[in-house]
């Protein structure tokens, strides 16, 4: 995360963060693009659609050549995040059969709820399939 920073009266920053553990160093360098409103508004818009700030979109672009390499960088963070929602979903629904298991040995039956939440660990594991199959799919299309 960058987030820019303000000058003091000395002209030192005060409040800034910086991404760490950029491959080559820290990004230091800028490349300064003029464009009409038209154009800026498409930058926009295309970075929206993609979850990316326009910055983002256009050095993506420009270092896989193309704006279908930006579609895939975009595509590979929202598998991402949809992966890491699936992990939470996961942990819920095993601690909800944990309790139940638990239930069960303590008063010896099976509680009313179980067919509920062998039905909700189902729908999450098809869940599961669905999603590392789309990120197969975006491997095989990257040609990784």
């Amino acid at each position: 995360m960058l987030v820019v920073a303000e000058n003091d009266a000395e002209g030192t920053s005060v409040g800034r963060q910086r991404r760490s553990r950029i491959a080559g160093g820290a990004r230091s360098k800028t490349i300064g693009v003029r464009v009409t409103p038209e154009e800026r508004a498409e930058v926009e818009r295309l970075a929206g659609e993609r979850g990316m700030t326009p910055p983002e979109l256009l050095l993506s672009a420009a270092l896989t050549e193309s704006i279908e390499g930006a579609d895939q960088v975009a595509e590979r963070r929202l598998v991402a995040a949809e992966l890491m929602a699936v992990q939470r979903i996961i942990g819920r629904t095993a601690d909800n059969m944990n309790q139940i298991a638990k239930k069960a040995n303590t008063v010896h039956e099976v509680p009313s709820d179980f067919t509920a939440a062998v039905a909700e660990a189902r729908t999450v594991w098809f869940r599961c399939e669905q999603v590392l199959e789309e990120f197969v799919e975006l491997n095989r299309r990257a040609g990784a």
